[in-house]
């Protein structure tokens, strides 16, 4: 059964992602917002523990230029 968390950070991420346009930047044949989605949503089911599934969620975001940390 997949571990059950409060959403509230990973949504703010996804906000803060959408205002850094993540969703602009192309991964694939779609956007790097989608293919973390996606990864999220993915280990989520697979029952990923929070800090891992908020890994995923932010697995390749570091490395773009848009973002500065």
């Amino acid at each position: 059964m997949p571990h059950r968390f409060d959403t509230v950070l990973a949504d703010r991420l996804v906000t803060l992602f959408q205002e850094f346009q993540v969703a602009d930047v192309c991964h694939g044949k779609r956007s790097l917002l989608t293919h973390l989605l996606g990864t999220f949503s993915l280990l989520e089911r697979w029952g990923g523990t929070q800090e891992l599934v908020l890994a995923g969620l932010c697995h390749s975001v570091l490395g773009l230029s848009l973002i500065h940390i």
